[in-house]
């Protein structure tokens, strides 16, 4: 069975990510308080940071729209859908079913497909056993659109049929 929203869920990682930049500091920026779970640093002006929260978590599947977001389950049992930083989605596929600890960023972000400025969540750190998003990143980023052509099939199997 093939999956129509494998066009939709490419171009959103291809066009709609925002970058995960860790070592790009910008002067605008505000500054982060951060935990060994992100890439620390300061956050690209485009972000307001508003607050930040840690909790286990298990990861359920991808939801496809106008962004790929990633959706947990949380320790009391709600579920939550998370916007992803570049390269995440890599990082989770390698690491489902695996217990997680996730850094979670409440953030002021420009979401044109929204109309502009909104308040999203957004993931910012994860962290599987030893392995870290923040440290993975810093080697897979130079292959990233490779990885990607790698991975597509395993994120397209991992995404969630759209609730009707």
């Amino acid at each position: 069975m093939k999956n129509t929203f494998a066009p939709l869920i490419l171009l959103g990682l291809l066009l709609g990510c925002r970058a995960h930049a860790p070592e790009a500091e910008s002067k605008a920026a505000e500054p982060v308080a951060t935990s060994d779970l992100s890439a620390g640093g300061a956050e690209p002006a485009s972000y307001k940071v508003k607050a930040t929260k840690s909790f286990g978590g298990k990861f359920l599947g991808f939801e496809a729209g106008d962004y790929l977001h990633a959706q947990f389950t949380q320790p009391d049992g709600q579920s939550v859908s998370l916007y992803l930083e570049r390269g995440m989605e890599i990082f989770l596929v390698d690491h489902a079913q695996q217990p997680l600890e996730l850094e979670v960023q409440t953030v002021d972000a420009d979401i044109p497909e929204a109309g502009g400025i909104i308040e999203i969540d957004r993931l910012h750190g994860i962290r599987a056993g030893d392995a870290s998003f923040a440290d993975w990143w810093k080697s897979a980023e130079p292959s990233f659109g490779k990885l990607l052509d790698e991975y597509q099939e395993r994120i397209e199997k991992a995404t969630l049929a759209p609730e009707d």
